[in-house]
């Protein structure tokens, strides 16, 4: 991490110069120089203006540039690339811009440890995509250190689409801004905020076969996997996730608490201390030691547990709508039909609070590094997916090729919804559109290509809440630099203790020294920090 150097005079001219450049926001707070670049051969066009599309003011750059982007994987954009090389939107972005893109791609599921050793070095590439990866201390902080550049002034200059559209709710105003007022990256925008697409799914023809209703309590689900198991022949009857705890609340909401923080009536929480906390745990250990749970679970892959699913091991697990037509189309049984299934209560009747909740803003963001040369280039590039041209590239892909326009709509080919290759509409967009990234984007434009029980998942999974959710806060530099120190311990202790009371190796008569230790490394200091954030969230305009 760069290094901060006071500054001891600045002379009244200097800083009104220093003012006038788009620089890192730390550069005045510190030695007043930038590691930045303009380049001269940007051209002049509409994106200068603060107004309308860019489209006209391309290209960018009349002589080719390369920016480097960190931008992780996910596992449908896995399935159907090699590299983001062979995506599409890039290709085009390229040959539209003038501005090419090396890709640093972290193995899947390693983005943090990746980002971690760059933060470590000190050398950052020009774009960062958000997605899997937390700055040490927030976006606050990583401005403050002369990682991040704050974009406010750029984008107030050389972005009119994300300008327009950022500007066009109090909603996206309040999502996309800090605490402190910064802007810290292109986000990912949605109008509409997509439903739960992620929760728990059964087989439902098991449950046909054993004259058994979909279980909405927790008795009904033992009783369910016991079926499962005994009559079924089913070895793993409740794939659990490594972890212990889904990190959509899918099982743990039951219980009335959440597998981190969360709020309720505005008031900050932290699960792990919370009561219901401890009932879940004990609910799992019991059902690990009745064989219901794979005894395995802390340490299988996703190859093995997608065996699994399609080879009739397994009856009730987590996943995503975007899966449940892939497994039926892979299962060895015939009869094989999934449906998603609400969120497991205590008693009849009571209602969960907590369940995978998008917003309109997610959270997800292309950062610009302070190690970026080109600064202005990199913001018009960016800008020009938030475009009308940009937003139909985005979304949709390449005209005539990934879509078509019918009756003024756009409309998806063959390719996206009947790919040659065999890739589902969702991993068709990862190569051929972008699935996620920084775009306006249009959560909805492929539900038509999945199947009933896949299309009826956001509905049975939105039964539960999310008013219990904590909403997108964002943390002062000190307090992001506090909440790391005394989190990160916090987390592997937590999440190694939650494994450990599950399987056995740790007795649950040692939990309430379990919850002692937590509050004795400091999280009653970081309640206080996600409670500070909370309030002023709830109160920022």
């Amino acid at each position: 991490m760069k290094k901060m150097v006071k500054i001891m005079l600045l002379t009244f001219i200097f800083s009104l110069l220093v003012g006038l450049l788009p620089a890192c926001s730390a550069v005045s707070q510190t030695t007043g120089t930038t590691k930045m670049e303009t380049s001269s051969t940007t051209t002049a066009g509409a994106s200068q203006t603060g107004k309308g599309d860019n489209a006209s003011s391309l290209p960018i750059v009349k002589d080719p540039l390369k920016l480097t982007m960190f931008f992780g994987w996910n596992g449908n954009a896995a399935k159907s690339m090699k590299s983001w090389n062979e995506n599409s939107v890039w290709q085009e972005m390229a040959k539209l811009t003038n501005i090419s893109l090396e890709f640093n791609t972290p193995p899947l599921g390693q983005e943090q440890e990746q980002f971690n050793l760059i933060v470590a070095s000190g050398n950052y590439p020009d774009f960062i995509w958000t997605d899997g990866i937390t700055y040490p201390g927030g976006a606050d902080k990583a401005i403050a250190d002369g990682s991040f550049l704050k974009l406010n002034d750029l984008i107030d200059q050389y972005a009119p689409n994300y300008k327009k559209l950022i500007n066009s709710t109090e909603t996206f105003r309040k999502e996309t801004m800090t605490d402190e007022g910064n802007i810290w990256g292109f986000g990912m925008v949605e109008n509409k905020i997509q439903g739960a697409w992620l929760g728990m799914v059964v087989r439902r023809d098991w449950l046909d076969d054993l004259g058994m209703a979909v279980p909405e309590t927790f008795d009904e689900w033992e009783a369910m996997l016991t079926a499962f198991k005994t009559e079924k022949g089913c070895e793993y009857p409740l794939l659990l996730s490594k972890t212990g705890v889904e990190s959509d609340e899918s099982l743990i909401a039951g219980f009335g608490v959440g597998g981190s923080f969360y709020q309720i009536d505005g008031k900050a929480k932290y699960g792990p201390i919370e009561p219901g906390y401890k009932e879940y745990i004990e609910k799992m250990y019991q059902w690990y030691s009745l064989g219901l749970i794979d005894k395995d679970f802390s340490s299988r892959d996703g190859t093995q547990t997608e065996n699994f699913i399609v080879t009739d091991q397994t009856g009730a697990w987590r996943d995503g709508f975007y899966m449940l037509d892939n497994y039926v189309k892979k299962a060895q049984n015939s009869k094989f039909h999934l449906t998603a299934i609400a969120t497991p209560v205590k008693n009849k009747g009571d209602v969960a609070h907590l369940r995978q909740t998008n917003f309109n803003v997610r959270g997800l963001y292309m950062a610009i590094s302070c190690d970026c040369k080109y600064p202005k280039e990199a913001v018009q590039f960016m800008d020009y997916l938030y475009s009308d041209t940009g937003y139909l590239l985005a979304n949709y892909g390449i005209e005539n090729e990934a879509y078509t326009m019918v009756n003024g709509e756009p409309q998806y080919t063959d390719l996206m919804t009947k790919n040659p290759d065999g890739l589902n509409t969702t991993e068709a967009q990862n190569k051929y559109a972008l699935q996620q990234g920084p775009m306006n984007r249009i959560w909805w434009r492929e539900m038509f290509t999945y199947g009933k029980d896949a299309q009826e998942c956001e509905s049975i999974w939105g039964k539960a809440q999310s008013d219990y959710v904590m909403p997108l806060i964002t943390m002062t530099a000190d307090e992001g630099n506090r909440y790391a120190t005394i989190m990160g311990d916090i987390n592997t202790y937590v999440s190694e203790n939650r494994v450990k009371f599950i399987m056995g190796v740790e007795p649950m008569s040692k939990y309430e020294d379990f919850v002692a230790q937590i509050k004795k490394m400091g999280i009653d200091e970081v309640i206080a920090i996600q409670q500070a954030a909370l309030d002023r969230y709830n109160t920022r305009k």
